[in-house]
């Protein structure tokens, strides 16, 4: 499949995800799917994948310089892997997010605002949801539980 059929895919089968985020959060099948390990580590297989079957890149690409990020990315199969990469850190992102606002009982309707914002424009979501978190709580720390001495 060329990428642009592959970067199709990706994008359809990731939406049930964020459909069960939102419409089903308290469903079993919710936490067992979106809350373990499997589906990080599938997304994190996927994008091995692509990366690996991504043509070789020029000599002057590296991580160290803007330009060479831009040769190291460059054309559809870089683009491809690092779109797949930032869609399962925006999931990861909101499956946190949804935890912890059950957790903490934060109202549904907060979390789905958070959840769209999240999945249009990633980190954005997660600091509305933290704003939400911080004025709820009335407090700016992320600790899920008490620090043990």
């Amino acid at each position: 499949m060329n990428p642009e059929g592959l970067f199709a895919a990706f994008n359809i089968a990731i939406v049930p995800f964020w459909l069960l985020l939102i419409f089903a959060p308290t469903w079993i099948w919710t936490d067992r799917i979106l809350h373990s390990i499997w589906l990080p580590i599938a997304i994190g297989i996927w994008a091995l994948t692509l990366g690996v079957s991504s043509p070789a890149a020029p000599a002057d690409a590296s991580m160290g310089t803007l330009p060479g990020v831009i040769l190291l990315i460059g054309g559809a199969h870089g683009t491809l892997t690092v779109w797949t990469l930032l869609m399962c850190w925006d999931l990861l992102a909101g499956a946190w997010l949804s935890r912890d606002a059950r957790r903490l009982k934060i109202h549904h309707a907060w979390v789905v605002v958070s959840l769209l914002v999240t999945l249009m424009l990633g980190v954005l979501g997660l600091l509305l949801y933290l704003v939400i978190r911080a004025i709820r709580r009335k407090t700016f720390t992320m600790h899920e539980a008490p620090l043990q001495a």
